[in-house]
């Protein structure tokens, strides 16, 4: 009898679980949206209660601010994107991780465009207090770590300042990249100027 109502209990309090983790996933989900069509500083936390279609009460429940719901989307958003891309170099051969590195992240940019345009948006950036947050800072540092060790490893990079300036190389390209994919510039074009930088870093590592 006894164990029976322990085994009821913990399937209501596993369900309540997976109910707050729906919800939660669907607040996030419907900001995002609404983030990506009105910019940061125009959306509001009644705009997202309507989005998510619930009560404002039962969003401030989950996320006490806008800013919090903001800074869940970028770290949710970032462990997705580095979750996919770091077990893909891992298993790449050395003379094509960095042509990969830079196709995954155009394509995967390309094919998540909300999250790409809250994030990367014409002068509407992300609130300096989430991009420096220390939780924000720490996870980027982490995923920055990890891709520096896979780079280093797979690239044999002879010594740290080679390999520091290699990245340098790499990240600016990236920002140029970030403003093209903006402007809707056709994957193709960008992926011929991957080619490109790809051709450059084989021969920089080869001198």
């Amino acid at each position: 009898m006894v164990e029976n109502k322990l085994n009821s209990r913990i399937q209501v309090l596993t369900r309540q679980a997976e109910e707050k983790a729906q919800r939660r996933q669907l607040i996030l989900d419907a900001a995002l949206i609404v983030f990506a069509a009105k910019g940061y500083a125009e959306t509001s936390m009644a705009d997202i209660a309507q989005s998510a279609r619930l009560g404002k009460a039962t969003l401030y429940y989950y996320f006490p601010t806008k800013e919090a719901i903001y800074e869940a989307i970028y770290v949710a958003g970032t462990e997705a994107y580095y979750s996919e891309m770091i077990p893909v170099l891992e298993i790449e051969e050395p003379a094509n991780i960095i042509k990969t590195m830079l196709t995954f992240y155009v394509v995967y940019m390309n094919e998540h465009r909300d999250f790409f345009n809250i994030f990367f948006p014409l002068g509407r950036s992300a609130p300096l207090q989430i991009v420096e947050s220390v939780a924000v800072r720490e996870l980027l540092t982490w995923h920055r770590q990890r891709l520096d060790t896979i780079l280093q490893s797979k690239l044999q990079v002879k010594n740290a300042d080679q390999l520091e300036h290699l990245l340098q190389v790499l990240w600016t390209f990236l920002t140029g990249l970030n403003s093209k994919l903006l402007r809707q510039v056709p994957i193709q074009n960008l992926m011929d100027e991957i080619e490109t930088i790809n051709s450059f870093m084989l021969q920089f590592l080869q001198e």
